[in-house]
């Protein structure tokens, strides 16, 4: 692990540099510019931004240190990128970032998780695999972890919600069903991960997920540089970061 004392600017991170996300980080500053670029007009002073899959907190770090007064709650359970996440935060002394030592899923329940350690499949190793759905690729297990789900813990402690970042790996529409009174009622703007490699592996398609997001009124945008555009068609091969507004 190194020392990267100037993470889009101002934030002091430790990275493995012969990583994928980390490497990004040590050699050019940043990981996910454009998603940044976009978070960076929208973030307003007095905010709630929920990050989960929060990782080593790219984007739970970001939204922390753009407005001091922004309130920021990280999900994040794999034991290597807590303690990673725990030791970032406090080595650039945030006050304002609440961390949850548990994931979201539809249910309560414990499960186990799976990663992949093939650095020659992911040109390096790639700390951002963690998935309960588990495949020929993705097969070394990091141990059993806690689930529990979003609206029963979170929804009557709540004053404001107006940012969602989730990257979960499959499990992102399992997860959002069961924060659906949330969603209603605050109507966040949401930055999640797609991917229908991702979500065949966990039972369901990214129609599914659009038809989803379509009850609450919600329509898609792509990142373009600094500028999000209407969404008219999806990856059915890679991943993609979608905005929802």
């Amino acid at each position: 692990m190194v020392l990267v004392k100037n993470y889009l600017g101002n934030i002091k991170m430790m990275v493995n540099k012969n990583s994928s996300m980390g490497g990004t980080i040590f050699w050019f500053g940043f990981h996910h510019l454009r998603e940044m670029l976009i978070l960076s007009k929208f973030l307003k002073s007095e905010m709630t931004f929920i990050d989960i899959g929060a990782s080593q907190g790219k984007f739970a770090l970001f939204a922390a240190s753009v407005l001091k007064k922004v309130r920021v709650i990280a999900f994040e359970q794999t034991s290597g990128q807590l303690n990673l996440l725990k030791n970032i935060i406090a080595l650039n002394q945030f006050k304002n970032v609440e961390v949850c030592e548990y994931d979201l899923f539809k249910e309560e329940k414990q499960i186990e998780v799976f990663t992949s350690n093939d650095s020659a499949l992911h040109k390096g190793h790639h700390e951002g695999l963690s998935t309960i759905y588990p495949s020929n690729a993705r097969n070394i297990s990091e141990g059993i972890i806690e689930f529990k789900i979003f609206d029963d813990i979170h929804f009557d402690k709540l004053e404001r919600f107006d940012v969602l970042k989730i990257d979960i790996e499959g499990a992102e529409l399992p997860a959002l069903k069961r924060m659906s009174k949330s969603l209603l009622k605050f109507k966040p703007f949401i930055i999640i991960e797609m991917s229908e490699t991702n979500y065949k592996l966990a039972g369901y398609g990214i129609n599914d997920a659009i038809e989803f997001f379509s009850q609450f009124g919600y329509k898609s945008y792509r990142f373009h540089l600094n500028e999000r555009r209407p969404l008219n068609s999806y990856s059915k091969s890679g991943s993609d970061n979608i905005v929802y507004i």
